[in-house]
């Protein structure tokens, strides 16, 4: 599955600038799923910006379907037991 993870786009970086030095970087494992999906919403609401990493296996596109389009809201398709690098 490691072809499947995509790399973070420049309007993503993980630097923080002065407009968004108070903002975190959130990774949530399995966020396509019921519970982690809700965690990103909620995760996002407080202004954070959160990277889900979910294989598919359980969880589903249409749990976070709503979310692709959020700014601050990047998913990966990869397994988290395989190495990882954003």
């Amino acid at each position: 599955m490691g072809s499947n993870v995509k790399r973070l786009d420049p309007q993503f970086s993980l630097a923080t600038s002065e407009n968004r030095s108070s903002q975190r970087v959130v990774i949530v494992a399995g966020g396509a799923g019921f519970i982690g999906s809700n965690l990103c919403r909620r995760l996002l609401a407080q202004g954070d910006r959160v990277i889900c990493v979910d294989n598919l296996e359980t969880g589903r596109l249409s749990n976070i379907g709503a979310l692709m389009q959020e700014p601050d809201f990047r998913f990966f398709l990869h397994d988290i037991v395989e190495p990882f690098s954003i």
